[in-house]
């Protein structure tokens, strides 16, 4: 039940800040300045190139290099420690985004490591092995549901990001509304490694199988 609530807990968390960043970074693209041509026929054409380029161009730099720093690492640093360090990572660059976000949007250049960088550590980070400890961590007789169950909830996590990030933004308005933004996913990311210590398990070299049958035995053991 321990691990079952971490890794439901820490992959509801995780979805939450990696889906309501996603879904909206062309808004975010589009509110720093770096789609603002005319609204003519070109003007329109220029803003869907420019929005196209600066989702490539964080996806290059950043959401591909983290899973390849998660695969080239996760056996000698382990699968939590990597959590950890993503939602503790995650949360600097939101706290950066949140407390700078009106200066650092006049700014595209700052702005956009800044977004490559929290983006390279939701890779190199939970949203990569929130999938991978439920597989390692329970046994064959209870993985399909408790992984299942753990990813449902890191769903319901992106379900809620998907309605609550625009919500929420535009009754704030302006600025105000994506820095309250920030500062909600920077406090979710805080939680989530939290949670992450105290509740989930380090899986690496971990037999879910072998600890499975040993405990049942012992539980036969004991008798009624």
């Amino acid at each position: 039940l321990k691990m079952l609530i971490g890794t439901a807990a820490t992959w509801f968390l995780v979805d939450i800040t990696f889906y309501g960043i996603n879904l909206n970074s062309s808004n975010i693209i589009s509110a720093i300045g770096f789609t603002n041509a005319a609204a003519t026929p070109a003007g329109r054409y220029d803003n869907l190139f420019k929005t196209a380029l600066g989702n490539l161009i964080v996806t290059v730099a950043g959401f591909l290099p983290g899973y390849f720093f998660t695969i080239a690492t996760i056996e000698f640093l382990g699968r939590k420690p990597i959590q950890i360090m993503g939602f503790l990572m995650n949360a600097l660059f939101l706290g950066i985004l949140g407390g700078y976000y009106s200066h650092l949007k006049t700014m595209t250049g700052p702005f956009i490591v800044v977004f490559v960088f929290l983006q390279l550590f939701f890779n190199f980070g939970a949203n990569a092995t929130t999938f991978i400890i439920p597989a390692e961590a329970f046994p064959t007789r209870v993985k399909a549901g408790a992984h299942g169950f753990s990813a449902a909830c890191g769903k319901c996590g992106a379900i809620l990001a998907s309605l609550g990030f625009a919500r929420i933004q535009s009754s704030l308005g302006g600025d105000h509304g994506y820095e309250v933004v920030f500062w909600i996913f920077f406090g979710i990311s805080i939680l989530g490694a939290i949670v992450t210590v105290i509740f989930v398990p380090e899986t690496k070299g971990r037999d879910a199988d072998l600890i499975d049958r040993e405990e049942l035995a012992a539980k036969a053991d004991r008798g009624p």
